[in-house]
């Protein structure tokens, strides 16, 4: 392009020839390694539903959201590995997704793999990280920039081989997910292993009825979805919508960043969203196309994506306060409302629509920033018992350069025994903020990392983190070899026979007329199974 800059001062122009390269994206092949043994049927905590059902909405968000030119495959396990063409348990090729869209092909076929998932066998996971190395390996040279395994199981290993076999094998990315609690995976093992090889573990805890616990996995997956894909998390709340309020969601965006996208988790699809720039223009499904936003929805997910600043050409639509509109759709509500004044049972049975009536509908949002700024949170623990250290680290950069001077980082834990606590750290190098605390009773720690500060230019940022860490009494000897599958069927047996499934209420009121208190009985069985 050529242009004619002015010398004020003496009239003269000067022609200049402006030459410029687009950056390329980077891309990434996701290799999603899925547990599917028969533990996965035990009941999750989460208002009855199990641990399977949660794992099928978490990888099926991970599949609708993860952005084109990138590629996702699945594989599964349980005492063995099932490759995408084994006859028995079928996955899925890594295949690259080609629309941003959520009826991209590519996403429609792994939700069609994700829901076919199942609980069967025994717990091997070392079989299910060989199998995802191997599918990554061979794919052609150079058709993604990067590569990552996304592992989540929800037991410790009873079937050879060990983790420790295949992790000298293993070169790419490994993200974990527990789904439990530290002694019901291989807590050691998995850390030792995603630590060394550029990710992370994440242990969900044992799932309660909670808001924080029902949307607790999938926000996992959506955290690792924006690290392999190098955005930021800009935001990350959960809340209610009332009926005939909107919800005001505040997030910054700043000059530094490229494109943003705004995600909207639901446990009920009633609640819209729409878009507000920092000068007051709301943008919703109407005119979105007019202002280059790109609205998607699934069944309980809600987006909105879009590129900096806006393509409508409105100077306002790029560096400042933005906020995401969060309210309840009167006419799907009305459906529902319906449904209480009809069948008065569903307000006894069914804790989805207790929760609307009382409450107002859930939401988790979530925004992320493809950006030029960015932070690497590094989280490190001296040990696995009570009392160890844990370290923290946190590099914040812009264009490459340490944001040195310009922000401000804290931590907030919450402990095991539900207090909380912040953590500030300081900047002990330029753009370096480190600090430690210690763990200092036994249970799972969740880590909630916070930046604020300001761009080159002076305009305000946040970014958001979370990771977890966990410390047990007898944490230096948990076994990495294979614990006894005996102890692991009477447990899910134990488990199957006492869920609620199988006992009436009224069962378990006679019992508890003779002196038999089957909730008693069921938390004596999670002491000995460490369930």
């Amino acid at each position: 392009m050529n242009t004619t800059l002015v010398c004020q001062e003496n009239g003269k122009e000067f022609e200049f020839e402006l030459t410029a390269n687009t950056i390329h994206r980077p891309t990434v092949a996701v290799q999603m390694a899925l547990d599917q043994s028969g533990s996965m049927a035990d009941d999750a905590g989460t208002s009855g539903t199990t641990r399977l059902q949660v794992l099928k909405d978490a990888a099926t968000v991970f599949a609708d959201l993860i952005q084109k030119n990138n590629g996702i495959g699945i594989i599964r396990f349980d005492h063995e590995a099932y490759g995408p063409n084994d006859p028995t348990y079928g996955g899925m090729e890594i295949a690259k997704v080609l629309d941003n869209g959520f009826g991209d092909g590519t996403r429609v076929t792994a939700r069609g793999v994700i829901q076919a998932h199942g609980a069967y066998g025994d717990t091997s996971v070392s079989d299910g990280l060989e199998m995802a190395r191997n599918q990554l390996n061979g794919l052609p040279p150079g058709s993604y920039d990067n590569k990552a395994i996304l592992l989540l199981t929800d037991g410790l290993e009873n079937t050879p081989k060990m983790i420790a076999d295949v992790q000298a094998l293993i070169q790419e990315d490994v993200f974990a997910v527990g789904l439990g609690d530290q002694n019901q995976v291989n807590t050691q093992a998995l850390d030792k292993l995603a630590g060394s090889k550029g990710g992370y573990l994440l242990l969900t805890g044992l799932l309660s009825a909670s808001v924080d616990d029902q949307f607790r996995l999938r926000k996992f997956f959506l955290q690792i979805l924006a690290g392999v894909t190098k955005n930021n998390i800009v935001k990350d709340p959960i809340g209610y919508v009332q009926p005939g309020v909107v919800v005001r969601v505040p997030f910054q965006l700043s000059e530094a960043d490229i494109s943003c996208r705004v995600i909207t988790l639901l446990d009920l699809p009633l609640v819209n969203l729409a878009i507000e720039t920092p000068e007051g223009l709301l943008i919703d499904e109407a005119n979105g196309p007019a202002q280059g936003v790109e609205f998607d929805s699934a069944y309980t997910v809600k987006t909105a994506r879009f590129g900096l600043p806006l393509a409508g050409g409105r100077d306002e639509g790029h560096a400042g306060t933005w906020h995401a509109h969060l309210f309840i759709d009167d006419a799907v509500f009305r459906k529902y409302v319906s449904r209480i004044e009809d069948h008065g049972e569903f307000v006894s049975g069914d804790p989805e629509i207790v929760d609307l009536a009382t409450k107002g509908a859930k939401f988790c949002l979530s925004v992320h920033s493809f950006s030029n700024l960015r932070m690497v949170v590094k989280v490190a623990q001296t040990g696995y018992v009570p009392g160890s250290t844990i370290n923290l680290r946190v590099a914040l950069t812009e264009y490459s350069l340490p944001v040195e001077t310009r922000a401000a980082v804290h931590v907030q834990v919450r402990h095991p025994d539900g207090t909380t606590s912040v953590v500030p750290l300081a900047e002990t190098e330029p753009g370096i903020f480190t600090g430690w605390t210690v763990a200092a009773i036994g249970g799972i720690y969740d880590l909630h990392v916070f930046a604020e500060g300001g761009t080159f230019r002076g305009t305000p940022f946040s970014l958001e983190h979370v990771a977890t860490v966990a410390v047990w009494s007898g944490g230096e000897g948990q076994p990495d070899g294979v614990v006894d599958p005996s102890k692991d069927r009477l447990c899910r047996l134990l488990a199957c026979l006492l869920s609620e499934e199988n006992l009436t209420d009224e069962f378990e009121e006679r019992m508890r007329k003779v002196g038999l208190d089957l909730d008693r009985i069921r938390r004596c069985i999670k002491v000995y199974c460490g369930r």
